[in-house]
């Protein structure tokens, strides 16, 4: 409907309003002049009557008008709407025609996660949920992955690693151990997850790749290769959920003394008696 046709659907009303303000009026004068024998009462009934039949038209007008602006917005409104939905639908499409998830044996896992660490070019943040530290020399390729990402710490001012550890006793007298190890290198931190929960293990790299680590321990386990920015966005965000629930005892480098010796207190809170 165009801005024209619209305006002169607006004007009837207004001249609706005039006729019927000039027939309240001016009927009592023009009877008069004509000189009428009806009294002035009913003249003016008879007016109000014709005022009546006016409002009723003019009601019915607005209806009109009111219907013909509605269907036009609805109108509108699918169309706008139709083509959102085309729109998405089409960002939704790329985005899974360009995702990936590759299942992974768990014997096959530190294999992937070493390929993984020698290639992440800014970022890796690691999780360990286990209630234990690994042991050494049990798997040759979990030992170079913890290796490896320590060696790209090292040679890489650019890169960002992230270690996140599960606040247990067992992994306590470990956890000092690598913040004494990543101790003076700037790009290094590392925190310790201490609630009663056991959250989900992501291991991410950069802004594309993504492990998620199965809980499950028992029968035939695989664990998940996303590779998708989107995705990884997502697992991002929680990682940054856990580290901020997380005590950091190492920033950047920087041992956080205190928050360290506290774990430890907590752990052994009678150093004496041990």
């Amino acid at each position: 409907m165009g801005s024209k046709a619209r305006s002169k659907k607006l004007w009837l009303p207004f001249s609706f309003a005039i006729v019927i303000i000039g027939v309240e009026v001016l009927t009592p004068k023009f009877a008069e002049l004509l000189g009428s024998s009806k009294s002035s009462l009913e003249v003016q009934s008879i007016a109000n009557h014709l005022v009546f039949i006016a409002l009723v038209v003019m009601l019915h007008w607005y209806w009109i008008l009111f219907e013909a602006t509605r269907a036009d917005i609805e109108g509108s409104l699918e169309l706008s709407g139709n083509e959102l939905l085309k729109q998405n639908h089409a960002i939704l499409d790329k985005i899974i025609a360009g995702a990936r998830l590759i299942t992974i044996p768990r014997s096959d896992l530190y294999t992937r996660l070493l390929s993984l660490a020698g290639k992440f070019e800014r970022k890796a943040w690691n999780c360990w949920f286990n209630t234990r530290p690994p042991k050494a020399g049990s798997k040759l390729d979990r030992e170079g992955y913890f290796r490896k990402l320590l060696e790209r710490a090292q040679e890489r001012d650019d890169s960002e690693l992230r270690r996140l550890v599960l606040g247990t006793g067992e992994n306590l007298p470990w956890i000092e151990e690598l913040a004494r190890l990543y101790e003076n290198l700037p790009h290094v931190s590392l925190a310790v997850f201490t609630h009663r929960e056991r959250p989900l293990s992501v291991q991410i790299f950069d802004h594309d790749r993504a492990i998620i680590v199965n809980p499950n321990q028992i029968g035939d386990v695989q664990d998940v290769l996303i590779v998708d920015e989107c995705g990884v966005a997502i697992l991002q965000r929680y990682y940054e959920e856990l580290w901020k629930r997380s005590t950091i005892v190492l920033d950047r480098g920087e041992v956080r003394t205190q928050e360290l010796n506290s774990l430890l207190i907590k752990d052994n809170p009678n150093p004496s008696a041990a």
